[in-house]
């Protein structure tokens, strides 16, 4: 996955980022349970 095209962030890029952000979350949330 290619975050950076040059000095720009594509739309798409941007959604894949707070995606990957969201799950890392999850993640967190996820481990803290146990």
């Amino acid at each position: 996955m290619k975050l950076w095209d040059g000095e720009r962030l594509s739309p798409i890029n941007t959604v894949e980022i707070a995606e990957l952000q969201n799950l890392t979350r999850n993640l967190q949330v996820y481990h803290q349970a146990w």
